[in-house]
């Protein structure tokens, strides 16, 4: 699989907002946009790149 450099900014704003939703409001997406590109990210490293909880963090591996 190729890494699309939008799943990449997708992640990176999730990190920085803390919230898909608050993410995608700011990248101008709906929210399934962007859980499907960090869904793509993770399978593509086979790791998790988002804990999840009600707010959301990069894990350990994730930045």
């Amino acid at each position: 699989m190729q890494i699309d450099l939008r799943d990449i900014d997708y992640f990176l704003a999730c990190a920085m907002h803390g919230r898909v939703t608050l993410a995608a409001e700011a990248l101008d997406v709906g929210s399934p946009v962007v859980i499907e590109a960090i869904r793509r990210l993770e399978e593509e490293f086979n790791i998790e790149l988002l804990t999840r909880h009600v707010a959301i963090r990069a894990s350990h591996r994730g930045p």
